[in-house]
């Protein structure tokens, strides 16, 4: 559970979430977990608290909308590497205070090297799609030493156009 207040604006909400995980090959200790959630977020504007300017789109009026929402992913993971897909804002119930646009990621990652070395190296990378298409890649490079410190070495990119 959440609350937010700044000024005129406010925003409370909470979570449900759950969560299971299956055991897909003992010995390798290969695992899948699914996932889903359940938010409800509460946003209102109180026009009153804003300072008197003339502007006709300000009428002094308060707004408020609940918005219900959902999200769901699946993860297959073990000690040598990792893959998910995930969805958040699954209803997108189209709200006028927020703007509310279903988002998708894809990761992945795979350690090079043994799990038992002291040190290790673990390449990754986030994709995000939004249903508009809009796009964002992170690359990812971690070092681990001794499983006690890491680097992470990080690229983040908003890709503009169509083009791989």
């Amino acid at each position: 559970l959440y609350f937010d207040n700044n000024g005129a604006f406010r925003k409370g909400g909470g979570d449900i979430l759950y969560s299971y995980h299956l055991i897909i090959d003992r010995l390798k200790n290969i695992k899948l977990g699914l996932g889903l959630s359940f938010s409800i977020f509460h946003n209102s504007i109180d026009e009153r608290d804003f300072t008197p300017v003339y502007d006709p789109v300000i009428n002094s009026t308060v707004s408020k909308e609940i918005i219900p929402d959902a999200g769901a992913g699946i993860y297959l993971y073990s000690s040598k590497f990792f893959a998910g897909l995930s969805g958040i804002k699954l209803l997108s119930l189209s709200g006028t205070l927020q703007e509310i646009e279903r988002h998708f990621y894809l990761n992945s990652g795979i350690l090079l090297g043994k799990t038992n070395s002291s040190l290790k190296f673990e390449p990754s990378f986030v994709l995000k799609i939004t249903e508009s298409f809009k796009k964002q890649i992170d690359i990812n490079f971690r070092t681990t030493f001794y499983d006690k410190y890491w680097y992470i070495l990080s690229y983040h990119n908003n890709i503009t156009n169509n083009a791989w």
